[in-house]
């Protein structure tokens, strides 16, 4: 008797099952959307008028740390939504495992508006104590983060299980690495806090930057210093 092959067993996945894969990831980057939009926006709520002697302007001017603060939190929880957008371009599908790593990362987004409120107060003090308290609570809410985001992109990258088929494995070779370089980077901006509060504000705030390169341009650049080597190397 001959075997009659379904539409799914000839040409893979059913229009249903592709509109499912496109609605679960969809309704994962619609919620995604609205945590750090919430997140990005309680940032400047923690922003206060100042109290003390003198005039508002010279208030307002003296705590120029608690602005400095809110603009990196601002440009780290910002790339990492653009990042988050790009990582869902590769994945096709989401599964109960991705859900929970993608929950775990927004908790770490949500929490940053803490660690800045703190970081911004107490930069200004006097006592050094206080000021690599505050500054290393805060880079260590970036190494939260950037461990959240990997175990998000690990969770649908390993053995290719949520990736689009038309997503090339050297592509996901090279979001996987420099997303991994965010952990150890971030643990030396954690170790700069605790020399240099400052310092360490500073550093953060460039390494987020660095992000803002898109992936696509990092991996240009990788193909580029990729010939020279071939031809020294041989065939």
């Amino acid at each position: 008797m001959p075997v009659q092959l379904t539409t799914s067993d000839a040409t893979g996945p059913t229009m249903p099952e592709l509109t499912k894969a496109g609605s679960d990831t969809a309704r994962l980057e619609a919620f995604s959307d609205g945590v750090f939009a919430i997140a990005i926006t309680l940032l400047v709520l923690e922003i206060g008028v100042p109290d003390g002697d003198g005039s508002l302007a010279h208030r307002l001017s003296s705590q120029w740390l608690v602005y400095a603060t809110f603009v990196v939190s601002f440009a780290v929880i910002g790339i990492m939504w653009i990042n988050h957008h790009e990582m869902f371009r590769t994945i096709r599908t989401v599964d109960h495992g991705l859900n929970i790593a993608n929950l775990g990362l927004l908790l770490t987004v949500s929490f940053l508006p803490y660690p800045t409120k703190v970081m911004g107060k107490e930069l200004s003090g006097a006592d050094f104590a206080d000021r690599r308290t505050a500054a290393m609570f805060y880079a260590l809410s970036f190494v939260a983060i950037s461990v959240a985001f990997n175990l998000t992109w690990w969770r649908a990258a390993k053995n290719r299980r949520l990736i689009h088929d038309d997503v090339s494995q050297r592509s996901i070779q090279a979001r996987t690495r420099r997303s991994m370089l965010g952990i150890p980077a971030y643990l030396a901006v954690t170790a700069i806090a605790a020399v240099n509060p400052e310092a360490s504000l500073v550093a953060g705030g460039c390494l987020a930057l660095i992000y803002l390169i898109p992936n696509r341009v990092v991996e240009q650049i990788s193909r580029r210093s990729r010939p020279t080597a071939g031809v020294d190397a041989g065939p």
